[in-house]
C-alpha cells in the first residue's frame, strides 16, 4: 500500500537527501557541557578513568564505522573516514545523528550515572586532498597540548588559592611560553606527565597473519586478521609518519608527504 501522505511530507524534510561530496572526510565529536560535568565526577585536571573511556567508545567506534584513524583527547573523538566509504550512503543527516547518539550511549553503559543525561554533538570535515587529513590531525594533535598546558595552569594556579577571575585576569591573551614559565616556577614540568594528555591517542587498524585450520582440507592455514592499536606520540615528525604510512594505500599517492 503507497502512503500517499506520507510521501508527501517527505518533502519538507530539508536535508534527507543532502550527501557527504566525494573525499575523504572527518566526524569530530565533542561531549556537550562535559566541563559541568567532568568538575563534578572526575579528578582535575586530567583523570586517567575517563581517559580510559574514551578511548574504549573510540575503539568501539572504530568496530561499528570502520574509519581509517580515530584521534581522540579530552572530550573529543575524530573519526577519520576513506573516500570510498559509503557510511549511511554518505548522507549527512544520518552519519551526524547516528554516530553521536552511538557514542552518547556507549558513555553512558561504561559509567552509568542516572542523574546525568550524556551527550555529544557532532559535526562533518570534508577534505579536499588527503594532506588535508595530515594537517588536520596535526592540529588536533597541537590543541592536545595546548589543553594539557591551560588545564595544569589553571587547576595549579587554583590550587594555589587564586579564584577562577582571577585565573582568567593572569592568563588573558598569554602564549603557551608565558604558561610553560609560569608553570615552571610552580614546579611543574611535562616530562613526567603521561603521553596521553599531552599528545592524545591514535587508533588506527594494523593486519596480521593468524594460524589457524582447515577441517575441509584438513591442514593448517594462514588468515589475515586486524586488530585495533592505540599510540600515544608526542613528536610532530613520528605523528606525522605514522598518519602518513596508515594513509598510503587509500586514496591518490602523497608525494614524500607533500600535496603534488
Amino acid at each position: 500500500m503507497i502512503d500517499k501522505l506520507g510521501n508527501s511530507l517527505k518533502v519538507f524534510e530539508k536535508f534527507r537527501s543532502k550527501k557527504i561530496s566525494n573525499g575523504f572526510f572527518a566526524v569530530r565529536l565533542d561531549g556537550r557541557n562535559f566541563t559541568r560535568f567532568t568538575e563534578e565526577r572526575f579528578e582535575k585536571p586530567f583523570d586517567k578513568e575517563f581517559n580510559r573511556i574514551m578511548v574504549i567508545i573510540s575503539k568501539e567506534m572504530m568496530k561499528e564505522f570502520n574509519p581509517i584513524i580515530t584521534f581522540t583527547q579530552s572530550d573529543e573523538i575524530s573519526l577519520i573516514f576513506d573516500e570510498n566509504s559509503q557510511i549511511f550512503s554518505r548522507r549527512i543527516e544520518k552519519i551526524l545523528s547516528i554516530i553521536a547518539a552511538f557514542a552518547s550511549s556507549k558513555f553512558s553503559q561504561i559509567y552509568s550515572d542516572k542523574k546525568k543525561v550524556v551527550m555529544f554533538d557532532s559535526r562533518i570535515i570534508v577534505f579536499k586532498e588527503k594532506n588535508d587529513i595530515v594537517d588536520y590531525l596535526i592540529w588536533r594533535h597541537k590543541d592536545t597540548f595546548r589543553n594539557c598546558v591551560n588545564s595544569w595552569l589553571y587547576f595549579t594556579l587554583l590550587n594555589k588559592g587564586l579564584s577562577k577571575k582571577e585565573i582568567d585576569g593572569e592568563l588573558f591573551k598569554k602564549n603557551s611560553q608565558y604558561k610553560l614559565k609560569l608553570l615552571s616556577e610552580y614546579g611543574v614540568t611535562f616530562k613526567n606527565k603521561p603521553t596521553w594528555q599531552i599528545a592524545g591517542d591514535l587508533l588506527f587498524w594494523k593486519t596480521y597473519k593468524k594460524e589457524g585450520y582447515n577441517p575441509l582440507e584438513n591442514k593448517k592455514v594462514l588468515t589475515q586478521r586486524r586488530k585495533i592499536i592505540v599510540k600515544n606520540i608526542k613528536e610532530i615528525n613520528k605523528f606525522r609518519a605514522l598518519i602518513l604510512k596508515k594513509l598510503k594505500n587509500y586514496g591518490d599517492k602523497l608525494k614524500n608527504g607533500k600535496k603534488s
